[in-house]
C-alpha cells in the first residue's frame, strides 16, 4: 500500500524592502541558503502590497526608501491588525542613535546597522524573531457533547483538567521555523491561560 504523498513544508517567507539593492545584495542568498523563500521590494508603498499579497513571516526594510520610508511602513505594519504581529527588522546605513530610537518608537522588533552585521548573523538574528513571534491559540473544548468527551477520553486527560464549566483549554502555538499547521499543544486550567 503507498503512502500518501506529502507537500514539501512551506519556508518562512522574508520580505526584503530595499531600493539600492544593497540589503539584496548582502542578505538575500544567506537567507535563500538557510532556507528562506525571498520576497522583494523597491520602496515602502510596494512593500504593503507585498504585505497584502505574499503574508511573509518577517520584514526586512531599509531606513530610506522612497514613496514610503522604513520608519513608516514599519508603523502601517505594526498598526494593521492583520499585519501587527510580522516582526520587522529594519537596515540602518548610519546605525545613529536617533535611528534607533525612532525605530524603537514605531515599532521596529530590532535594527541592524550596514558593515556591522553578517549575513549569517542577520539569519540568526530574523530566526530569533521569528521565533518570538510563533502564533498562539486558545481552544475551549466542551466536555458535556459527545466531541468534548471523546476528546477527553482519547487523549486520557486526568478530570483534573476539566474546568467548573465542563471545558477543557487547549493552547496551541506554531512556530514559524516548522512547517505550516504542526503546532506543540498544551492543556491549561483557566486559571492558569493568563500565563500564556
Amino acid at each position: 500500500m503507498s503512502q500518501p504523498i506529502q507537500p514539501p513544508p512551506q519556508k518562512p517567507k522574508i520580505l526584503f524592502v530595499d531600493y539600492t539593492g544593497n540589503l539584496n545584495f548582502l542578505y538575500e542568498g544567506a537567507f535563500r541558503n538557510n532556507g528562506f523563500d525571498v520576497i522583494t521590494a523597491l520602496n515602502g508603498t510596494d512593500a504593503l502590497n507585498a504585505m497584502d499579497r505574499y503574508f511573509p513571516d518577517v520584514v526586512v526594510a531599509a531606513t530610506e526608501l522612497p514613496a514610503l520610508n522604513g520608519f513608516d511602513l514599519t508603523s502601517q505594519i505594526k498598526h494593521n491588525e492583520k499585519t501587527k504581529k510580522v516582526p520587522v527588522l529594519l537596515y540602518s546605513v548610519t546605525g545613529k542613535e536617533e535611528e534607533k530610537k525612532r525605530a524603537q518608537e514605531v515599532g521596529a522588533d530590532d535594527v541592524i546597522v550596514r558593515g556591522y552585521v553578517s549575513p549569517a548573523a542577520a539569519v540568526d538574528r530574523v530566526r530569533s524573531l521569528l521565533r518570538s513571534a510563533e502564533q498562539t491559540f486558545l481552544i475551549k473544548i466542551n466536555t458535556s457533547d459527545a466531541t468534548g468527551a471523546a476528546v477527553l477520553a482519547y487523549l486520557m486527560l486526568d478530570k483534573s483538567y476539566v474546568n467548573s464549566d465542563n471545558t477543557i483549554n487547549l493552547f496551541l502555538k506554531q512556530d514559524p521555523l516548522r512547517p505550516k499547521g504542526i503546532f506543540m499543544a498544551t492543556f491549561v486550567k483557566d486559571d492558569e491561560t493568563d500565563v500564556l
